[in-house]
């Protein structure tokens, strides 16, 4: 185009913002700029107003260059820029179209924008919202789900609560069983009557899902998973004392295997559980699932799974042998509302326990891209928190059993995840720090890092082969009679 002429003519001004530009001279081009254009308001080329908003930008002069850039949004990397300076500048309406756009032409991280604005405006800490309200006793009636691009929000009587989906995500295409068994996970404790009058009839769909924290347990369910798994991670949006760089560190490892899908699906539900009193969040045990029970008809799943180990199913508390599949408060109750959705309640780890699972993970190859910390980054853990200790440390990581967190739940009874902890106690022969249960330093756990046959039993038919091999690649069964069926670490208080 002729105006490109324009930088090769020595004593023009489009040549010498050129010439600048080489220096980084940018005061230079502004003091062009505003005498001869902006001052005068003579109209200047696509060049001049590119070199000057350029200019602007590197003086942090955000108005004055978002300006230029919206002048020229044909041209060059203009709409990038602009959507930069849009996330400072702009309102909350008008930036959400200029998203909603530039997602659409794939200008460059618009996505990434895009969760930032979700987080900024949607998805706020309980702190900075209004509308969240203690609520009991309501109906399915009450709850609606909505769509606004790529954000599924919920409303219910306690608070509205939003999801970042995938692009292509049609909330008309999920079934209403999905919707209605979602709030369900995250509003049973406030109301029981969601599923009044309900006759379920979603039919099963076709792969494996699995709720993935990135932490020990959920990584060992999915290396002993079938291969079209997907594997979907809960990323909480509001800032707290909780970190995802370790969880990324661990999903770009899991997705460089090609085997599985790996995602990670931002939303703020965690605030539901803070109008009960409580701090934010997981408001039940399947609360972590709730994502992927939304997205279960876009991937066409058949079951779902956590990384839920013996230590929390057959052991009750930590402590004590419990009959898991006649609980009926938990593997009954909830076996029964999934299998009702075509969802089967997958239990990879229910009959493996955390030392189980921190073997699978080290003989899998994961130990260097897997950290069970929440409070570390970039691959480190905090070396303080009762996760550092006993799973972290298993791993050869450095952590301080006299500080903390750590040595605020040694001191509890019962013993927090009292089996498990007890083996780390005998492993790293720390029961000094515990005088009063000297007298299961010598317990047998030999057994610990095999697995409980019965529970076979909880996985559903079609994946029942695949995953007993998987589970015999890296564990040897646990010989009858089954010691842990007479565990009970604190009969006096449990």
């Amino acid at each position: 185009m002729l105006f490109h002429l324009l930088k090769f003519i020595p004593f023009s001004n489009t040549s010498k913002m050129r010439r600048m530009v080489l220096k980084k001279n940018w005061r230079g081009i502004i003091k062009i700029y505003e005498e001869c254009y902006h001052s005068n308001l003579k109209k200047g080329n696509t060049l001049i107003k590119f070199y000057s908003a350029r200019a602007y930008t590197n003086l942090n002069k955000k108005s004055e260059a978002y300006n230029l850039w919206n002048s020229i949004l044909w041209f060059k990397n203009a709409r990038y820029q602009r959507l930069r300076l849009a996330m400072i500048l702009e309102n909350e309406e008008d930036l959400f179209n200029i998203l909603i756009a530039d997602i659409a032409d794939n200008i460059q991280n618009a996505e990434e924008f895009f969760e930032e604005y979700v987080k900024k405006y949607q998805m706020k800490h309980p702190k900075e919202r209004n509308d969240l309200k203690k609520e009991k006793d309501f109906f399915w009636e009450e709850i609606q789900f909505k769509q606004n691009g790529r954000i599924v929000q919920m409303y219910s009587p306690c608070g509205k609560v939003s999801w970042l989906m995938p692009k292509d995500y049609d909330l008309s295409d999920t079934h209403e069983d999905l919707l209605r068994v979602c709030a369900h996970v995250l509003l049973k404790p406030m109301s029981k009557h969601l599923l009044e009058g309900w006759v379920p009839s979603r039919k099963a769909g076709s792969r494996p899902g699995l709720a993935l924290s990135c932490g020990i347990d959920s990584v060992a369910a999915l290396l002993i998973m079938p291969k079209n798994t997907v594997a979907l991670h809960h990323r909480r949006a509001f800032s707290s004392m909780i970190k995802h760089s370790n969880a990324d560190i661990t999903m770009d490892a899991l997705k460089n295997e090609k085997k599985w899908v790996i995602d990670s699906i931002i939303s703020d539900h965690e605030v539901l559980r803070t109008t009960l009193g409580k701090p934010i969040g997981f408001s039940t045990d399947f609360a972590t699932c709730a994502h992927l029970i939304l997205l279960a008809d876009y991937y066409d799943l058949d079951s779902i799974a956590m990384g839920m180990p013996i230590d929390n199913t057959y052991l009750r508390k930590g402590a004590v042998f419990r009959n898991f599949i006649e609980e009926r408060h938990v593997w009954i109750y909830w076996s029964k509302i999934f299998n009702s959705i075509g969802l089967a309640y997958n239990s990879p780890l229910a009959g493996i326990s955390q030392a189980g699972a921190l073997k699978i993970v080290k003989e899998g190859g994961f130990t260097k891209y897997v950290n069970s910390c929440l409070r570390g980054k970039d691959g480190d853990g905090c070396g303080s928190c009762w996760k550092c200790f006993h799973k972290n440390g298993v791993l050869g990581r450095a952590f301080d059993p006299t500080v903390g967190e750590i040595d605020i739940f040694l001191q509890k009874r019962p013993l927090k995840t009292a089996v498990h902890v007890t083996w780390v106690l005998q492993k790293f022969d720390l029961f000094h720090l515990v005088p009063d249960l000297k007298y299961l330093e010598d317990l047998d756990l030999s057994w610990w890092e095999k697995y409980y046959p019965p529970a076979l039993n909880l996985l559903p038919e079609k994946y029942l082969q695949i995953q007993k091999n998987s589970i015999e690649k890296y564990l040897k069964p646990m010989p009858k009679p089954y010691a842990i069926e007479n565990i009970n670490l604190f009969p006096d208080l449990i």
